[in-house]
């Protein structure tokens, strides 16, 4: 009987041992995926802001676009009333 008991003792111990180290590799996976996660996030981050940079940057090309269309305008008047005035 205290043998069997050993050798069930032994058993346990050598599954547990076995079980640890079966996870470790899991462990490893989970700590990568999280590492890229991490990575990915900082990547999204950047994105949102380089986003923002580009939406300001058209809001002030369209402004800049929209002052020369009206200085065009007040040049081409300015032009025709010249020419009528000849």
């Amino acid at each position: 009987m205290r043998i069997a008991l050993k050798m069930m003792s032994f058993v346990a111990i050598a599954a547990i041992a076995a079980g640890c180290q079966s996870t470790k590799p899991l462990e490893e996976s989970i700590a990568s995926l999280k590492a890229k996660v991490d990575t990915l996030r900082t990547e999204v981050d950047t994105l949102k802001k380089n986003n923002t940079t580009v939406i300001q940057a058209l809001g002030d090309a369209q402004r800049d676009a929209q002052t020369a269309s009206t200085k065009a305008d007040q040049a081409m008047a300015v032009a025709q009333s010249l020419i009528k005035a000849k």
